[in-house]
């Protein structure tokens, strides 16, 4: 399955960048709703 020849390192970054955003998101619906 050679239809793209898209490099480990890419897929890996854009994973690594999406699980971040995704844990910047889950803080930030914790600690926006937290009264202070």
């Amino acid at each position: 399955m050679n239809i793209t020849p898209i490099p480990s390192k890419t897929t890996f970054s854009v994973a690594t960048a999406l699980l971040l955003v995704l844990v910047v998101l889950m803080l930030l619906a914790g600690v926006l709703p937290a009264p202070r």
